[in-house]
């Protein structure tokens, strides 16, 4: 049986699935390819076994990137047409429309909320932040930690791999300091959460003791590996094709028929256009999902059109159809 499995993607990853160009990281081309094969196979219904969830914070910090690269005056003097990270007008509206319909009722993402439990938990990343030196990549700069927004969104990930577990709940990030705390975290030692702090942290906001395994997992999308992926995905690269089922053989029945007609109306497609038409396909699609029965397009259109045209083509559907 495969395991229902939770991603809790970050701002950067959103927003790069939404808008690549957007998405500077390592290995971005790649990294790019790999987010929308993760959201298109689930959207599509391939890896029903996985689950898109995101922070609300990061939700708006997506559409604040959006809106930035949309708007030419946030950038000061670099002219849009010059600037290959630019979202042009009708292509943000059809973007913000996406992602308002995604987000809608939790349809393919799962906008996780703010909590109390969240902000406490906060409290055991900033110590372990503390204490993850990495040097600067350009001379010069200075080492910087996790942001605010960053903390919490580990402190949401170590509360929901409380209570999903430890097989359940991932962080996918492109960020590669978050990937590096949290990876610090998971191999910590009880003297290091003990002189640290973290456990005095976790005692005073949960009044429970942690160790190495109460931090939750994490995919440096950029850098992962193959092996990785798979085993958190169950395969990888992950189908973007449900495989069609065989047409049945038994003819459909007076009720499915009645079915069939009812969808036809609903979708208000003319007769004469639909055969060219890959509202066709929807159809067929719709049908099987209503009543199980697999039928090809040339199947449904034989069995549809000799229905319409026996008359009473125009009449309401069957409450048997309705139903």
């Amino acid at each position: 049986m495969t395991v229902e499995r939770y991603l809790l993607l970050d701002a950067n990853l959103l927003a790069g699935y939404y808008a690549p160009q957007t998405l500077t990281c390592d290995n971005a081309e790649e990294t790019r390819s790999r987010i929308e094969t993760v959201v298109e196979s689930i959207r599509c219904g391939c890896s029903p076994h996985l689950r898109l969830l995101v922070p609300e914070i990061c939700v708006a910090e997506t559409q604040t990137v959006l809106s930035k690269h949309a708007n030419p005056k946030w950038k000061g003097a670099v002219r849009k047409k010059d600037d290959t990270k630019s979202i042009h007008g009708k292509s943000y509206a059809s973007l913000q429309e996406k992602m308002t319909a995604d987000l809608h009722g939790g349809n393919l993402i799962e906008s996780i909320p703010l909590q109390r439990y969240h902000l406490l938990a906060k409290h055991l990343i900033t110590p372990i932040d503390h204490q993850t030196h990495i040097v600067p990549r350009q001379k010069g700069q200075r080492p910087r930690e996790l942001g605010g927004t960053d903390q919490l969104i580990c402190g949401m990930a170590f509360w929901l791999h409380r209570f999903l577990g430890p097989e359940r709940m991932v962080v996918i990030t492109a960020d590669y300091r978050m990937a590096r705390v949290l990876e610090k975290a998971r191999k910590l030692k009880a003297s290091q959460l003990e002189n640290w702090g973290v456990q005095e942290a976790a005692k005073q906001a949960f009044a429970a003791t942690v160790s190495h395994a109460s931090f939750p997992h994490v995919i440096y999308l950029p850098k992962a590996t193959a092996k990785q992926l798979q085993a958190w995905f169950g395969c990888w690269p992950l189908p973007l094709k449900k495989a069609r089922a065989a047409p049945s053989e038994e003819p459909p029945t007076k009720q499915h028929i009645e079915t069939m007609v009812a969808l036809y109306k609903a979708m208000g497609t003319g007769r004469d256009k639909l055969p060219y038409s890959p509202k066709l396909r929807e159809l067929a699609r719709q049908f099987a999902d209503a009543t199980g029965r697999h039928l090809s397009d040339k199947q449904f259109w034989e069995v549809l059109i000799k229905r319409l045209k026996a008359g009473d083509g125009k009449t309401k559907p069957t409450k048997e159809a309705t139903q």
